[in-house]
């Protein structure tokens, strides 16, 4: 009871009201962190991604996809659990809970099936038998990394609070979190154990949101502002955009990737609707709407087509409605002297 006439600050838990999705996906967090603890080390190959008992004879291939679930460290798992609940209560109304958990499960089952090949090459490099047998791969960091960028996509400027004191926009939050996996491994001696997750969800998750997410009829999305240039500091943009560049046409030559797509129209002359649909130009900005004066006379030509078959079918539609046998006053007449 407020007796002293002073407003009082009512506390607000952030973790009421969370969608059903993504509240089992934080228990499932806890509860394979728990199994481990409880079970002991014998499980850890089995969630974990631990190369040498992941291939042959052991074969656990199946841990290339659990090790993003699973984790060996108490914190770790808390802040994912929080992470996945909070950013949950956000994203699945957003996306819609189906495509909220394909897109988790892309991103972690792509980051570490990368993760294993990446382990392969290492290996093939330094013939490592500790690396191959004895390291351990594991963490939710693809998914959170892709969080971050969902974050950047959706809400770029948006500031965030970190800590409670940093603020930070949006756009910038998968470098930084990129950033922070690094100088714990460098600086403070941390276990590695999710950092290639980390550094393979920021670019899975981008690669699925830019070209493949299909969201109201639209297949990715490709505008300036989400290329993978646009991640990093602008001085560094011009050298990142031509390497994206190089590389975004060689995708769509092995067709990994199809090309951005412009409206077209085609009208339903009967009803007078008019339906979107979307034709293949060829863009060369690396992934993103080319500004070069080819691709704005197509984007011209596209908008004129539109406008044109819409007047066309409105024309059509007068016209049908003009020409109707009922309507017309001599068939009107000769219907009453019947």
């Amino acid at each position: 009871m407020n007796t002293g006439g002073q407003p009082q600050l009512a506390f607000t838990n952030p973790f009421t009201n969370l969608p059903q999705l993504s509240k089992s996906l934080a228990a499932v967090l806890v509860f394979l962190y728990v199994s481990g603890l409880l079970i002991g080390k014998s499980l850890t190959p089995f969630l974990a991604l631990v190369p040498g008992f992941t291939i042959p004879p052991h074969f656990y291939f199946w841990n290339m996809f659990t090790a993003a679930y699973f984790d060996t460290s108490l914190l770790s798992t808390l802040v994912n659990a929080a992470v996945v609940a909070l950013v949950g209560k956000w994203l699945e109304p957003l996306w819609g809970s189906h495509e909220f958990l394909k897109f988790v499960v892309c991103v972690n089952a792509a980051a570490g099936l990368s993760t294993f090949l990446l382990l392969i090459v290492l290996f093939a490099v330094s013939r490592s038998e500790a690396l191959w047998f004895d390291s351990v791969w594991c963490g939710f960091g693809a998914a959170v990394a892709g969080f971050a960028v969902a974050a950047k996509q959706l809400l770029p400027e948006h500031p965030l609070r970190l800590f409670g004191t940093v603020s930070l926009r949006a756009k910038y939050l998968p470098l930084t979190l990129v950033g922070w996996e690094l100088a714990t491994v460098v600086l403070l001696g941390l276990s590695p154990k999710s950092l290639p997750f980390t550094i393979f969800g920021v670019l899975l998750s981008w690669l699925y949101l830019r070209y493949y997410q299909v969201k109201d009829r639209v297949v990715g999305d490709h505008s300036d502002a989400f290329s993978f240039a646009s991640f990093f500091p602008e001085p560094l943009q011009p050298l990142v955009n031509l390497a994206a560049t190089v590389i975004w046409r060689l995708l769509v030559a092995f067709r990994c990737c199809s090309l951005p797509l412009l409206p077209t129209v085609a009208t339903d002359v009967d009803s007078g609707s008019s339906e979107i649909h979307r034709s293949m130009l060829l863009d060369t900005s690396g992934g993103g709407l080319s500004h070069d004066p080819d691709s704005e006379r197509r984007r011209a030509w596209a908008v004129k087509a539109v406008e044109s078959r819409l007047g066309m079918g409105q024309a059509a539609k007068s016209t049908l409605k003009g020409s109707d046998p009922s309507s017309s006053p001599a068939q009107g007449e000769s219907g009453s002297e019947l």
